[in-house]
């Protein structure tokens, strides 16, 4: 395959003027087909032009390079591009008609070869599509549905602005300011739906690519383009929370279809922006937005970072200059950038719930392989079958007191793998329940054994209290703190029933003709099965229990930070800690434990996290 560096020769972008390259996409005409070939020139406009040149974006998925030479025209020559570049550009000269389209689409703008004009093309991509008159997002070839799924968003729209008085109450019906989420209903769809072609809609790879949540944003407006059809991409965006408001009553495949979830995760970041009424612009807290890009794939592990880096402004709180922080550089290892990331938060939110994103999975989080146990792997994606859900956020273990960490004041620190941070020691993890895996959850004999193992430790824990633990408090800290009742009616069910699993705990609609013990059983599985998914019980050397991911194990430290919502914990070796997980003990969630430092004027201890 031809090179594409070595059959056009960049010439260089002034960074002073804030210049990008711009493809001028030569009128469609009559006789040219779909396969003829789209002749283009480039040339170098300055984001600091008045007037500036008019131009608009494309928004898709790179694909792979084509093994054969593409029939696309650069200034006179013949090139090859990424597979997903000529079909975009094939299809844009589809919608174009009969004028010229200028266009800046990154495969071909950006000398992909070049770091530091790709570094500083990065930084500035979010005036890029800010600037520029719409964005064309180019979803892939039409594979005969798309005309349905089309039909559908119609419909579903019309409902929509039926239910929030055409549109004007959208975010006051929908969006739960407080909680930052979507409202959810059990109340039907009143539009029946093409389930098929609304997830082969979702399903196609755009909706899973990271860079498209700041392209979409941040551009003025943006269109599907996909074959002959057009679709208002806002309107998509709306559509796409209201099926998440009807998530309880769609069909199963369109429920579960992550491509739907990450449409209604975009369409949140809009809301919190103010993207959806472009009359505000609000900043996003790094905390949710990272967490949300989490879900979206990117080939490059640093783009975790430096693909979301437009959608942030750059004045945060704090006294140092943190943004600095995530600046693109590709010259950085991953593992710093995930540390600096992590720093950058820690000093815009001055708590530790940026940790609510680490996953350590099983016994080996030891290899860390250089990273830094404190820093997310921003790169890795959430798996139910070996990740744990987080805790709620309503929790405040350390009183809502800001992070105690000495690097994080001051001039700009030289962040290194330790990170100093204040907090007390509650107490040592003295035995632990095996992993309460979905095999074990879903399997009736499984879970006596995880009940008995539960009893057991009881028992001990008895031993080093003068009372016996209700089961009520048992019943919530295997829920998180989500419930307390249910717990004996579960295991009552368990010892009648060998049925496995037990009960079905997707099913939410509790069965009317069961017993009222049954139907509280059932509750209460349902959430046991949610929060103790890859979770361990464990007893504690204060007699308190709690439940915490599977990494735990015996010898390590439940502690609180200052600075974190919730109880942590922590495995010490050698005078440094490594950050394990966060974790739910019972009766210092919400602040008990600080208090009684407090009382008995107790001194706060230095934690070095590694």
């Amino acid at each position: 395959m031809n090179d594409l560096s070595r059959m056009y020769q960049y010439l260089p972008l002034n960074y002073e003027r804030r210049e990008i390259r711009i493809l001028k996409v030569q009128r469609r005409l009559y006789d040219v087909g779909y396969d003829d070939p789209v002749i283009c020139t480039i040339s170098h406009i300055s984001l600091r032009e008045v007037p500036r040149p008019e131009y608009e974006t494309v928004s898709y998925v790179w694909g792979t390079a084509t093994k054969t030479p593409t029939s696309l025209v650069l200034n006179g020559l013949e090139i090859d591009v990424p597979a997903g570049t000529d079909q975009a550009l094939r299809c844009v000269r589809l919608h174009t008609g009969a004028r010229e389209r200028n266009l800046w689409i990154d495969a071909i703008c950006i000398n992909q070869r070049d770091v530091k004009e790709r570094e500083q093309q990065v930084s500035i991509m979010g005036d890029v599509y800010r600037l520029s008159t719409g964005n064309l997002i180019y979803l892939g070839e039409d594979d005969g549905t798309i005309a349905r799924a089309g039909l559908d968003f119609k419909n579903l729209l019309q409902e929509v602005r039926q239910s929030t008085d055409g549109l004007r109450s959208f975010l006051n019906t929908l969006f739960d300011k407080d909680n930052h989420d979507w409202y959810e209903t059990n109340s039907a769809l009143s539009t029946r739906i093409d389930s098929e072609a609304m997830i082969n809609f979702y399903s196609r790879p755009w909706f899973g690519r990271l860079w498209v949540i700041q392209e979409i944003i941040l551009a003025p407006r943006s269109t599907f383009i996909c074959g002959h059809s057009t679709l208002e991409a806002s309107n998509v965006l709306r559509v796409s929370v209201w099926l998440n408001y009807k998530a309880s009553v769609l069909p199963y495949g369109l429920r579960e279809c992550q491509g739907r979830h990450n449409a209604a995760d975009i369409a949140y970041i809009a809301a919190v922006t103010g993207s959806f009424d472009r009359s505000t612009t609000r900043r996003i807290d790094f905390r949710y937005l990272q967490a949300i890009s989490t879900r979206f794939s990117a080939s490059e592990p640093r783009d975790h970072i430096y693909g979301i880096f437009n959608l942030l402004q750059s004045s945060v709180p704090g006294s140092i200059d943190s943004f600095d922080l995530i600046a693109p550089n590709y010259s950085k290892s991953v593992a710093q950038v995930y540390r600096d990331a992590t720093v950058f938060s820690l000093v815009q939110s001055q708590t530790l719930s940026v940790w609510r994103n680490i996953y350590h999975r099983g016994d080996n989080m030891l290899d860390l392989q250089g990273n830094s146990s404190w820093a997310p792997q921003w790169h890795r994606t959430f798996d139910f079958r070996s990740d744990v859900y987080r805790l709620r956020e309503v929790f405040d273990a350390a009183l809502g007191s800001e992070i105690s960490c000495p690097v994080l004041t001051g001039p700009l620190p030289l962040i290194t793998e330790q990170l100093p941070v204040r907090g007390i020691r509650v107490a040592r993890v003295i035995e632990t329940t095996k992993d309460m895996k979905l095999d074990v959850l879903e399997n009736s004999e499984s879970l006596r054994q995880i009940f008995r193992s539960i009893d057991d430790i009881i028992i001990h824990q008895e031993q080093k209290k003068s009372s016996r633990a209700s089961d009520s408090v048992l019943a919530k800290v295997l829920t998180a703190g989500v419930t307390s009742s249910g717990l004996d009616e579960l295991r009552d069910y368990l010892e009648q029933n060998r049925a496995t699993p037990p009960i079905d705990p997707g099913d939410s609609t509790p069965d009317l003709q069961s017993s009222a013990s049954r139907t509280r059983a059932q509750q209460y599985y349902r959430d046991f099965h949610h929060w103790a998914n890859n979770r361990r019980f464990f007893g504690a050397s204060d007699g308190r229990t709690g439940i915490a991911s599977s990494p735990v194990r015996e010898g390590d430290l439940v502690a609180v930070l200052y600075g974190a919502p919730w109880p942590v914990i922590l495995r010490p070796s050698g005078g440094v800690c490594q950050f394990v997980c966060q974790c739910y003990v019972d009766g210092i969630m919400y602040g008990e434990a600080i208090l009684e430092h407090r009382a008995e004027e107790m001194v706060d201890e230095l934690f070095v996290l590694v």
